[in-house]
């Protein structure tokens, strides 16, 4: 009876290989899509125009999105284990910026704040970006930033280098350009960060939900298929494309018999198709670019200023040039980022004995983001103290409501001054 067993489930294995070797490729979605890129990017203009139109007549549901991933029906389960598969890819520390693209109302920026991150989100509808903004207003204030930027669909309007991580949750399919798009991400992802991108797949176009979005609002839907999406990430410039094997939840239980089955090493027909399928409806590919990611922590910078000593009257103006260097691969944000997270320069002056500033003079903001291996010419005015003496101007950045340059290894810079 062994026996009989044994070559009933060899017969079943080969009958089960035989049945893959003849399932379609493109049902995996392991064939490229025959949509022209450049023919959808000459439209661009009109799918920014549907994609505010749908956040527009979708403005009466905005607190149902908020209320994101914890919704009143089966949508709650998938959007939940999605959302744990997606955080398993994160790195949790300090100061860290994740974009979300494809922002939307911002559910996603919202728990990603609440997790510490410092989070950029970037959309091509002005509804939408107005109001995420506007309900991340009605949040407690706290330290981390939570930005919301218009996209107008061609150049992200970020620096090189300026985020960790970038999420694209259910964006991506949107997007026609897709080629162009994943060049951008490779740009403003600091050396080492990752995409993490979780979209639909094959069979999207066609599902009566999709077909009824396009009829109303007249916004692009694709599908993200593995093997042109792999195409395009490498030709983008990310070192390695890889996808994570993400079943959808389901209602389907095994028995403890099924279990010791799987464990034995004999997976079941409908096991497999079950998995394979919900990877090829949804896959979550996970994209690295090149480089170091903890070297991308924290700041780094050179600050040139005149070289040798000052001198100066009681009370005279003093302009002191200053060229600030992003020795980092970090980017540094200029004010026009509200909220935090941006860089300044301090001017401090000291004493010659004293341990505190005698004479605290102020911030000097940049008037533009800095992108690593830039430099900015700046130039601090400030008055000399009126008590003749010998003085240090102490001249360092600072990463606002964050650190100090030099709590991180940046070196400032001291000039020595004398007061006639």
């Amino acid at each position: 009876m062994t026996k009989l067993r044994a070559a009933g489930r060899r017969l079943a294995s080969r009958l089960f290989r035989w049945m893959l070797r003849l399932s379609p490729a493109e049902s995996a979605g392991l064939r490229n899509e025959a949509a022209d890129d450049s023919r959808l990017e000459g439209q661009q203009a009109s799918w920014n125009t549907a994609a505010e139109r749908y956040y527009e007549q979708r403005r009466p549901l905005a607190d149902e999105d908020a209320r994101k991933p914890w919704m009143p029906d089966a949508s709650a389960s998938r959007l939940a284990a999605r959302l744990g598969w997606i955080l398993s890819e994160l790195v949790y520390g300090e100061h860290l910026i994740i974009l979300d693209f494809g922002c939307g109302l911002g559910w996603l920026s919202r728990i990603l704040r609440r997790m510490e991150f410092n989070v950029v989100g970037l959309d091509v509808s002005p509804s939408a970006v107005e109001g995420a903004a506007r309900m991340a207003r009605r949040q407690e204030a706290g330290l981390h930033f939570e930005h919301y930027l218009l996209y107008d669909g061609g150049t992200f309007p970020l620096g090189d280098s300026s985020a960790h991580f970038i999420i694209s949750h259910d964006s991506f399919h949107h997007v026609p350009g897709q080629g162009a798009v994943l060049r951008e991400m490779h740009r403003v992802l600091v050396p080492g960060g990752k995409l993490i991108l979780s979209e639909p797949g094959a069979g999207h176009a066609a599902e009566p939900s999709t077909l009824e979005d396009v009829a109303r609002y007249g916004v692009l839907e694709r599908e993200v298929r593995i093997e042109d999406f792999t195409a395009k990430a490498f030709g983008a410039g990310f070192k390695t494309v890889s996808l994570k094997p993400c079943p959808v939840p389901s209602e389907e239980k095994w028995t403890p018999e099924k279990f010791r089955a799987f464990f034995r090493g004999d997976v079941p027909p409908d096991v497999y198709f079950a998995l394979r399928r919900s990877m090829i409806v949804n896959p979550l590919f996970v994209c690295e670019k090149a480089g170091e990611l903890r070297e991308s922590f924290h700041h780094r910078a050179d600050v040139e200023t005149p070289d040798g000593p000052l001198q100066a009257r009681s009370g005279a103006g003093l302009e002191i040039p200053i060229i600030l260097r992003n020795t980092g691969s970090l980017a540094f944000f200029s004010r026009r980022h509200p909220g935090g997270g941006f860089v300044t320069l301090s001017l401090r002056v000291f004493g010659s004995k004293d341990a505190a500033p005698s004479e605290p003079v102020g911030r000097l903001e940049l008037d533009r983001d800095l992108p690593p291996g830039e430099a900015a010419a700046l130039s601090f005015r400030l008055d000399a103290p009126r008590e003749p003496g010998e003085y240090r101007l102490v001249i360092e950045p600072v990463y606002e409501r964050f650190y100090w340059f030099s709590e991180k290894g940046s070196r400032p810079a001291e000039i020595p001054l004398t007061v006639i």
